[in-house]
């Protein structure tokens, strides 16, 4: 799941990327909450190149947080090829 860009301001903790985290961690279980996607918990958090968080969702509430205006995207887990040989 990816928020939208100009959702978070992470500028403040450009020094201290553990703090990034946790931030970004509350603001994901808030939304999870807010869903009642409580038993959902954020896996892996990404700070850096965008602000998001993986998660195990239903299909139900999956179509529910797409809807949300702070969520960007949803994409599925899925391999990727970067190259070939």
């Amino acid at each position: 799941m990816v928020f939208k860009d100009d959702q978070f301001q992470l500028e403040e903790f450009s020094e201290d990327y553990e703090a990034a985290i946790g931030y970004l961690c509350e603001e994901a279980r808030a939304l999870l909450t807010t869903y009642e996607a409580d038993g959902a918990q954020p896996e892996n958090l990404y700070a850096m190149a965008f602000q998001g968080f993986s998660v195990e969702l239903t299909e139900e509430k999956k179509n529910q947080l797409q809807k949300d205006a702070r969520v960007k995207s949803i994409e599925p887990d899925r391999i990727r090829v970067l190259g070939t040989l």
